[in-house]
């Protein structure tokens, strides 16, 4: 499970080894005030707003003084923050070519096998912090039969929720045990990055990586499905039982808030995406909040013809 104080001690380890330009508090506020402006936005800066100006400094700094917008999913368990940046990371040439060198690991892997890969070109994404040069590669079990997937949803998420086959035509697939992309990076899977880094250096700036034990540390569960066009949707369940922090950095996102059965949900879409043929992905996101844990819900697909309206009907149907 996410350490959000193990996190934090990172941070402060970093944060000694930064040293802003010149001038960037100005960057900074000038970076809030234009994306105050393009939010529509124009009452004056209250103490509230303060504190999330301070946390996109936080982040800034850690990122190279890019631009960030923040989208945050939260409840009073999880907080789940989006960042985007504008530099360099709508590069779907780029894109497509780490898809390739994650494919290959993938055809390497034996089926219940994951790896950690180090690739350069992302670490030049992120070069204040190479560690987002890492990425998680699985080759996942995958069960076939809908009751026994059914029970380990029941096991592992007592009130799990997924679409009627028959009210939506779609077909199930498969159930696999983790995100529907990549996987959990552990502070001992970070360890390995000098090493995979010297690796990558020796050989020219290739791809490194090494098998990996598989393990949901993420307490994610992912269902996957077709439709009559044979696109693939997913719906994933990712279990919380603890305060938690969880931040992604996304590459151009475009995001919409929309009502799921009362439940303020987002949709999502972002371009370009490695992790897919499509270069894109797309999906619908919301909290389920129950006494002991919360469920976050994500039904989504990478589809390039699969509309929103079609992921919100999927959505619709988790009553």
């Amino acid at each position: 499970m996410f350490n959000s104080d193990q996190l934090t001690e990172q941070y402060r380890r970093s944060a000694k080894e930064i040293h802003p330009a010149p001038g960037h508090e100005e960057n900074i506020r000038t970076l809030y005030e234009s994306d105050r402006m393009r939010r529509g936005r124009s009452k004056s800066l209250k103490p509230v707003a303060v504190k999330v100006l301070l946390a996109l400094v936080v982040v800034v700094v850690f990122s190279g003084f890019n631009r960030y917008i923040w989208l945050k999913i939260s409840d009073h368990r999880m907080s789940l923050h989006y960042s985007q940046t504008n530099t360099r990371i709508d590069n779907a040439e780029l894109s497509s070519a780490i898809h390739r060198e994650l494919q290959q690991v993938e055809a390497s892997l034996g089926v219940g096998e994951a790896a950690i890969a180090y690739l350069p070109e992302l670490a030049k994404w992120n070069a204040m912090d190479k560690k987002k040069g890492l990425v998680v590669v699985s080759n996942p079990t995958v069960i076939t039969d809908l009751s026994a997937w059914k029970t380990i949803l029941a096991k592992n998420t007592p009130e799990f929720k997924l679409p009627t086959e028959t009210s939506t035509g779609l077909e199930f697939v498969g159930g696999k045990e983790g995100p529907p992309f990549g996987g959990f990076i552990s502070l001992e899977l970070q360890e390995l990055l000098p090493e995979l880094t010297r690796e990558s250096e020796e050989q020219g700036g290739k791809i490194a990586w090494r098998k990996v034990i598989a393990e949901n540390q993420s307490h994610s569960y992912t269902t996957l499905y077709r439709n009559d066009r044979q696109d693939v949707i997913y719906v994933s369940m990712q279990l919380i039982d603890q305060k938690t922090d969880i931040r992604i950095g996304t590459g151009l996102m475009e995001s919409e808030e929309i009502n799921v059965h009362g439940a303020k949900a987002h949709y999502l879409q972002t371009q370009p995406f490695f992790f897919a043929d499509s270069n894109r992905v797309q999906e619908i996101q919301w909290l389920a909040t129950f006494e002991k844990y919360t469920l976050l819900y994500s039904v989504g697909s990478d589809s390039s013809t699969l509309t929103k309206e079609e992921l919100l009907r999927v959505a619709l149907e988790l009553k």
